[in-house]
């Protein structure tokens, strides 16, 4: 898997259906960006009751699914248009698995759920039914949590182990023993 975009957004208002929603929806491409336990440097969540957080600290979403989308919503998507922090290539939901541990860089990270998309997102890319079209057809991305933080960045390789590390340890040197992977 390569990297083909990192994405990064904080939270603000934007306009959805003629109402002013908060969301960190709205990500853009940098080069790199330094990769803690919670999310990258420079994003944000504005819901994190369905976003963020430890399980769902990196949202990745398959650049192999780019021309299908640009196909039916009639327009050149770029990366980001899914609000995915990673946009990857080499990899599809159907060839990784929960628990799928990856080295980025520096940074260690572990496939831990498929992504539900949102209405927030519909709204994103004009599309009422997107959402629904995601999950009917199976591209929804994935989401990863963090073991190990580092710098990340465009073009690197996302390097596959075989078997996920049962530890690891936060911002403050304490260690933090995952669950097992079912």
């Amino acid at each position: 898997m390569r990297i083909i975009s990192l994405n990064v957004g904080l939270p603000s208002a934007q306009l959805s259906e003629g109402r002013k929603v908060i969301t960190a929806g709205a990500k853009r491409p940098v080069p790199r960006a330094m990769l803690h336990f919670g999310n990258f440097e420079g994003d944000g969540q504005a819901d994190q009751l369905n976003h963020g957080e430890l399980e769902k600290a990196v949202c990745v979403y398959p650049f192999d699914h780019y021309p299908y989308w640009n196909r039916q919503l009639g327009r050149d998507l770029k990366p980001g248009a899914f609000s995915e922090n990673l946009t990857i290539s080499g990899a599809i939901e159907t060839e990784v698995c929960v628990g799928d541990v990856f080295q980025m860089g520096e940074a260690m990270v572990q496939v831990s759920q498929p992504r539900m998309p949102c209405t927030k997102l519909a709204a994103k890319n004009e599309s009422k039914m997107l959402p629904k079209l995601i999950a009917d057809i199976g591209y929804t991305g994935f989401y990863m949590r963090v073991f190990v933080g580092g710098a990340g960045g465009c073009g690197r390789q996302l390097r596959s182990f075989s078997s996920p590390p049962r530890a690891h340890h936060n911002s403050r040197g304490e260690q933090h023993h995952l669950r097992e992977v079912q």
